[in-house]
């Protein structure tokens, strides 16, 4: 008989997916009046969120057969879940400041709790602890530049300071010293959730030590959302002089973060950190995209935050079945995967290739409009630059694919298999909406992608 515990886990996941569905839904077909950004942040939500959800009752199943009291904490961590998703959701569609910051803020407060509920729970603890001193500080730092954005806007009749359709009409009008003040402090404050270097040092142990559907939650969902806030930011003021500035520091942050990202990625043996260093590279290169700017580079921005919601979504979820069944992160402990557990080592196999941006990924077409861009807007040594470093990222995720799935299988186990068997199914649902959504209707991809473009540039991409 299903107890009062099990039940209650599976009922929110089902309610959690269908919520994401319906966001998706919701952001795909322009209900709501959602801004372009606002939609493409919603998709990605969407995508992680319903991939959390679902894989919910799968990786705490294991934990349910335990005492009332482990149970209890399964449950309240599932609706936390639920509630991260939601706050999330929110800060992804909403175009007032106030709003989003609540938002972030309830993320992080939450985040920590979800976080600290991982496996190993002295190192799930550090890394509560650490995501939630620098997130705090970050949103910190939102506040102030929210609180210095509507002091820009003293004495303009009329203007909302926290509303960003009433900024965007006054935007040249705002004072020009506590705007670069308060721009300042909003990239330090959503940068900071964004995971952008040097402030992303919460991001490898939070990723790494959280419950599986976080890492999956937090990599496709929290990150690509926070940064879209930035980007909100910048289009709303766009064409005020000192936006540039601040697209410059995006483009230097982005290519120090993946430099470091790429090199750490390499001979990486914990394989869920190797994971979440992967986000940090991607994250870079979305930062990079919107501090170049131009049409094109703000497509490919587009394309990259959606197809890495959804294939790293999967990636976490596929890599939770293969560490259930070894019981250790370690790339070595999970070598010969692909003999004892095809399934989900063929999901992983595929995200991994995915991610590597190996043709037809879309992140390959992502990355290399955002090189074509970076020739257009005559920064070659960026190109270059770039092209190196995804190289650098792409044999160090080729190393991770061989080790961890392809290796010589070192120790047999039977442990999870019912768990991978769930997981490999779920693993690839994210992937398999994104792209039967582009195939059926390719014309909302193509113009959600176009409708950044314009509502960041007010130009055509193409």
């Amino acid at each position: 008989m299903m107890s009062v515990q099990r039940f209650a886990v599976i009922a929110v996941s089902v309610c959690g997916s269908l919520a994401a569905v319906l966001l998706g839904i919701a952001a795909a077909a322009d209900f709501g009046g959602i801004d372009p950004v606002g939609r493409i942040a919603a998709l990605g939500v969407a995508l992680a969120w319903f991939g959390a959800s679902a894989a919910g009752p799968a990786y705490y199943a294991r934990h349910l057969g335990e005492d009332t009291s482990e149970q209890r904490r399964i449950v309240r961590l599932t609706v936390l879940t639920q509630v991260f998703s939601v706050a999330l959701a929110v800060a992804a569609v909403s175009r007032n400041l106030a709003v989003t910051w609540v938002s972030l803020e309830t993320t992080t407060i939450v985040g920590a709790f979800l976080v600290a509920a991982g496996d190993d729970r002295r190192d799930a603890l550090e890394a509560a602890w650490k995501f939630a001193i620098l997130c705090f500080a970050g949103v910190g730092f939102g506040l102030v530049g929210i609180g210095l954005l509507a002091a820009s806007a003293k004495g303009i009749p009329g203007v909302v300071p926290t509303n960003l359709d009433s900024l965007a009409l006054v935007a040249h009008r705002l004072d020009p010293r506590l705007l670069s003040l308060a721009l300042a402090a909003l990239l330090v404050g959503f940068g900071t959730k964004a995971g952008l270097f040097p402030l992303h040092w919460w991001l490898p142990d939070a990723h790494s030590q959280g419950p599986t559907p976080v890492s999956a939650l937090m990599s496709g969902g929290l990150v690509a959302t926070s940064l879209a806030v930035i980007v909100k930011v910048l289009a709303t003021l766009q064409g005020v002089a000192l936006v540039g500035a601040f697209q410059h520091v995006l483009i230097g942050s982005g290519v120090v973060g993946l430099f470091v990202a790429s090199f750490s990625m390499i001979d990486q043996r914990d394989s869920k950190r190797f994971l979440a260093f992967s986000t940090a590279e991607n994250v870079s290169v979305m930062a990079i995209a919107v501090g170049v700017g131009t049409p094109l580079a703000l497509a490919a921005f587009a394309v990259h935050l959606l197809a890495h919601a959804a294939i790293k979504t999967s990636a976490f979820l596929s890599l939770g079945a293969l560490v259930a069944c070894r019981g250790s992160r370690d790339t070595d402990r999970l070598a010969g995967a692909i003999g004892r557990m095809p399934g989900a080592t063929s999901v992983l196999l595929v995200s991994i290739a995915a991610l590597a941006a190996f043709p037809p990924s879309p992140l390959f077409v992502s990355e290399v409009l955002l090189v074509f861009a970076a020739f257009g807007a005559h920064m070659p040594w960026l190109a270059l630059a770039v092209t190196g470093l995804l190289t650098v990222a792409f044999v160090a995720t080729a190393q991770f694919a061989v080790t961890a799935c392809l290796g010589a299988d070192k120790a047999r186990s039977a442990k999870g298999q019912r768990l991978a068997r769930l997981y490999t199914a779920v693993s690839l649902a994210p992937i398999a909406l994104a792209v039967g959504v582009t195939l059926l209707r390719p014309d909302w991809v193509l113009a959600l992608v176009r409708g950044v473009a314009i509502a960041t540039t007010g130009r055509m991409p193409w």
